[in-house]
């Protein structure tokens, strides 16, 4: 708030310094962009480097400043957060530019929405990236990825149209301001000088505001590359793109076939894996650390790195185990266990470095996720299969407060459909990297509660689930491009309700507190007795320490499930 003022005084000071303190009398001194040009560096004139102020907070903080006749009066480029650099208070600079009356502030604020306004409506037209995720590579990521530019709709490029004139509206404009501001300039006295007054304002935009340091007079642009020039450059920036696609299709290629291979593969028995028959491996870079494909020559298993969050994931997998909702089971190998020392030798025997410390023995999903075109055929093949599956999962979602897979409105997020596999010729649904996200008491967790209880409630016969299908409808159709009937979102209504229906169930029997002891006892065999390799000990450590903290978490959800529901 007092920048404007602190600025002002130290250029003040400066001037007194320099011997030109003073406010004087008579006609304004000339503007620094009328003034001679300074002597080059070594001469005796000193001088301080000119700062710069930011053209859009010009606009976006003073545009409603216009008045009803549609001219802005010089305090605009002025007043507000970091203009005052542009024109420091009680400064030669700031009184010359008000001499210069209205015409030339309305001038530079005119020049300035004009490039703002375009930059725009340029992107109400701008191509958008459409991503598409073919192959899937068994875990959470796809293992293809297709980026696409594709041209708007005209119903996309008026919404984006329609959200600027929003902005307008909020930024206190209306639609007419440039015609308001150009028929204020036509009738000024001053309109007969307006060309060199239009000099004038680019020279200083160009002087006082960052955004116009490249902006040149034209009659001071650089000439130009000729036609022929032009028309090579042309050539060979075609050439290196064509290249470069060349390139990304051939490793496209390369990587379709390899998980082409790894999906032709059946799931291994976690229990019980034939390490000495692993032949090859491939590592999949992810999120949550990644995995190593180990292919057992008919089978296929996945070693998953234990990192901050092992203890939550498996805690994860004994609450879907009780609620009976499929997931991608885990088995955590110990360090001390002569398995662990098996495994290592065989990673070390095919050169995989995997740089694997504690890891975990991951189900293979022999799928695909629920996106780009596979994720869309699916729906339209299996889509009420599909659906009241997704329903269920997300009902131990809610649970587990999971918000990292299907958004609904008890999250603000945009959901992964990335942790969705598709399973089973495309007919079945299987979770991956769940992880119970604790909540410790509080607002927090008051806040949470309130939106379960609502959440239960507009799932009900007589509730009111637009907003749940809603955001389902958006988060299909951005990761798969399908747009679900009507049928399906009820089926999916019903599967979540069943879901829900299904927790209360479990917790009144008791199942699902039996469940999470299991999970504490479980936890606590697995990573209390790892050896303390890189600091990983200490971690484990500070997880387990949310054990019982986790487990109360639980059971204070599914107590208020179990309390809504009949």
């Amino acid at each position: 708030f007092f920048w404007p003022q602190i600025l002002g005084l130290l250029h003040f000071r400066y001037l007194t310094a320099m011997g030109m303190g003073g406010k004087g009398k008579g006609k304004a001194p000339p503007l620094p962009s009328q003034r001679a040009a300074p002597k080059a560096k070594g001469s005796s004139t000193g001088g301080l480097v000119q700062r710069k102020a930011d053209a859009g907070m010009a606009w976006w903080h003073n545009a409603r400043t216009q008045h009803d006749d549609g001219h802005w009066e010089a305090e605009a480029l002025m007043n507000g957060m970091g203009l005052a650099v542009a024109y420091p208070p009680s400064s030669p600079e700031r009184e010359a530019f008000i001499a210069q009356s209205p015409f030339l502030s309305t001038l530079m604020m005119l020049e300035i929405g004009r490039r703002y306004v375009k930059t725009l409506t340029d992107y109400a037209t701008k191509p958008k990236q459409v991503v598409d995720m073919k192959i899937g590579d068994g875990r959470s990521k796809a293992g293809e990825v297709t980026v696409m530019i594709a041209e708007l709709t005209e119903e996309e490029q008026e919404q984006r149209l329609i959200r600027f004139r929003e902005l307008m509206e909020r930024s206190g404009l209306t639609l007419d301001w440039e015609a308001r501001a150009e028929q204020w300039l036509s009738t000024h006295p001053r309109a007969v000088e307006r060309k060199s007054l239009e000099e004038l304002a680019s020279a200083e935009l160009r002087l006082r505001f960052k955004q116009f340091l490249g902006s040149k007079p034209k009659e001071q642009e650089t000439k130009r590359a000729t036609s022929e020039e032009q028309q090579r450059q042309e050539e060979a920036r075609r050439e290196k793109e064509m290249l470069m696609r060349a390139r990304e299709e051939a490793a496209a290629a390369k990587q379709k076939e390899l998980m082409d291979h790894f999906r032709s593969l059946s799931p291994a028995d976690i229990n019980n894996v034939p390490w000495s028959q692993a032949k090859a491996f491939h590592i999949v870079q992810g999120g949550s650390g990644g995995v190593v494909l180990l292919d057992l020559g008919v089978s296929c298993v996945v070693l998953k790195p234990q990192q901050k969050t092992a203890v939550s994931e498996l805690m994860a997998q004994h609450v879907a185990d009780v609620l009976e909702v499929p997931v991608a089971c885990i088995r955590v190998v110990n360090p001390a266990e002569d398995e662990y020392q098996e495994v290592q030798m065989r990673l070390k025997s095919m050169d995989a470095h995997s740089g694997l410390k504690a890891f975990g023995v991951l189900e293979f999903a022999q799928g695909h996720p629920l996106m780009g075109t596979e994720g869309q055929e699916a729906l339209q093949n299996h889509g009420s299969e599909l659906m009241y599956q997704l329903g269920r999962l997300c009902a131990m979602d809610v649970l587990m407060n999971n918000l990292d897979r299907i958004p609904i409105p008890v999250w603000q997020n945009e959901g992964n459909l990335g942790n969705v596999m598709v399973t089973k010729h495309g007919c079945s649904i299987l979770g991956i990297d769940q992880q119970v996200n604790l909540i410790m008491p509080g607002p927090g967790l008051a806040m949470y509660m309130k939106k379960v209880v609502k959440l239960i409630a507009d799932v009900s016969p007589n509730g009111d689930p637009s907003c749940i299908v809603e955001k389902l409808r958006q988060a299909l159709m951005e990761n798969c491009g399908a747009a679900i009937t009507d049928e399906a979102a009820v089926i999916f209504l019903r599967g979540l309700h069943l879901g829900l229906g299904h927790i209360a169930h479990q917790w009144r029997k008791g199942h699902l507190k039996q469940a999470l002891e299991a999970g504490k006892k479980n936890s606590l065999d697995r990573f209390a007795d790892v050896p303390d390799v890189n600091s990983r000990c200490l971690l484990f450590h500070q997880q387990l320490d949310t054990l019982n903290s986790m487990c109360n978490f639980l059971c204070t959800v599914a107590e208020l499930i179990s309390s809504e529901l009949p």
